[in-house]
């Protein structure tokens, strides 16, 4: 009902702000977007983990002055990001592989990294462990805002606004989908797994849709993601629903944000579930329509609610 028309509308609104910006604007998105750490990302960086103050600052530099990280350059190196936790050294540590070294993949290992001062990785649950790194990202977004040109600050916050609506579109079919054939009595051919895809694409904007708006089709991402990663993946939908509640409350006031951000990252009881842990520190439920109402006020779509 909600995220559909509003990743529509923001598939839209990313082409109208890419024609009227010039090519300065153009390419200081581009270095923002794409670039292995420039020096100018690396500068808004610094000014973001010190807007935090005291220890959550602390836990975020740490990432650096520990020489917590490692870069996969060679060939044949790892194509992806993460955190882990080196148990010889009892320090985490975050990777970044080629292709996954621009500053928003930063942003968000470092939400991971900086959880583990806090946290440990076997008792979090994904949807908590992923609110700490996507809610970076929102919150540096927000943090961007009053350092960019505006349309350059729009046109970004409008690509990851598209990004982050897409996973959610396929996570929820992926869970679909998983709840579907891992229930099923009988086993599923090719062509019936195919067939079941495409059925449930059509639920979330049309099969050619959503293969014009991502690399993969429907019918690859759902392989790929469920039989490499079976089960989880709808965590990766509830927790950027609830990141984004971050740059709505970041409107309001970036230090409200904040101070919701700082909850996240060292209140948590994980011994409770994700919900109950959100609601406890003042967060909108994922499950809550009104956070849906109010993102699409947000971002300036009209939803008609059946």
């Amino acid at each position: 009902t909600y995220i559909v028309p509003l990743l529509v509308h923001t598939y839209d609104r990313f082409y109208e702000l890419s024609a009227d910006l010039t090519l300065k604007q153009y390419l200081a998105y581009k270095d923002l977007l794409d670039s292995p750490y420039s020096d100018q990302s690396l500068t808004y960086l610094q000014g973001y983990i010190d807007s935090y103050g005291g220890e959550l600052s602390e836990n975020m530099k740490a990432l650096f002055e520990k020489n917590a990280v490692l870069f996969g350059e060679n060939e044949g190196a790892f194509a992806g990001a993460f955190v882990s936790y080196n148990h010889l050294y009892e320090e985490p540590y975050a990777y970044f592989g080629p292709g996954y070294q621009d500053i928003l993949t930063l942003v968000h290992e470092l939400g991971h990294y900086a959880s583990l001062d806090t946290y440990s990785l076997d008792e979090m649950s994904y949807d908590l462990a992923e609110t700490h790194s996507q809610g970076s990202e929102w919150m540096f977004l927000a943090y961007l805002e009053d350092q960019l040109d505006p349309q350059v600050a729009e046109i970004f916050v409008t690509y990851r606004l598209y990004s982050g609506l897409l996973s959610i579109v396929y996570a929820a079919m992926v869970d679909e989908f998983e709840d579907i054939v891992y229930r099923a009595q009988e086993a599923f051919s090719k062509e019936d797994l195919v067939a079941l895809v495409a059925t449930l694409a059509d639920k979330y904007g049309g099969e050619e849709f959503l293969s014009a708006m991502s690399s993969y089709t429907p019918y690859q991402y759902v392989q790929y993601v469920s039989f490499s990663s079976p089960v989880y993946y709808l965590n990766y939908a509830t927790s950027e629903i609830v990141s984004i509640s971050l740059y709505l409350e970041a409107q309001e006031g970036y230090g409200q944000a904040q101070a919701l951000y700082r909850a996240l990252q060292g209140e948590a009881d994980v011994t409770k579930g994700f919900v109950d842990n959100i609601e406890a520190m003042g967060f909108l439920s994922p499950f809550e329509e009104t956070l849906y109402e109010e993102l699409c006020v947000l971002f300036g779509v009209t939803v008609a609610v059946p």
